[in-house]
């Protein structure tokens, strides 16, 4: 915490940080985004399947799996190709995490047409990063503020 001994200091101090205010302001987001992106890029893929729990694959589709190949009740794996194709970028400007394969949409959000729940992945990522972006958040406040 930074102490003034007059209110003559603290002036001065606020004059010539707040010329640059604005301007600083302006990266915070950008910044923010940054530096959260690639935690919420490896926090979807760390929970994938796993948060919440999800619910026993019926009888029929394990027995279905086991005779491809796969384990029985992994309800979101198979080879692994969609969980390892989520992605996170991150420089100077943009930001981003997600995935572009279009499997992942309705693993989302459910696909009604094939009796498919969703299984939000994105959703369980983005709160398991939300402690680190406050730590962030609070951390850009206090360098903003000097």
């Amino acid at each position: 915490m930074r102490k003034f001994n007059t209110a003559s200091e603290m002036a001065k101090y606020l004059e010539a940080h707040i010329a640059t205010l604005p301007a600083r302001a302006e990266r915070i987001p950008v910044e923010l985004a940054v530096n959260v992106a690639p935690v919420l890029g490896l926090a979807i893929k760390a929970l994938y399947g796993q948060n919440p729990p999800l619910a026993d694959l019926a009888q029929s589709t394990q027995e279905q799996r086991v005779a491809a190949g796969f384990t029985a009740n992994d309800p979101l794996l198979r080879s692994g190709s969609l969980r390892d194709s989520h992605e996170s970028e991150a420089s100077e400007g943009v930001a981003g995490a997600g995935n572009t394969d279009e499997r992942s949409a309705w693993m989302e959000h459910g696909d009604p047409t094939h009796n498919r729940p969703p299984r939000p992945v994105h959703l369980y990522g983005l709160e398991a990063t939300i402690p680190f972006a406050k730590l962030e958040m609070v951390a850009a406040a206090r360098d903003l503020l000097g």
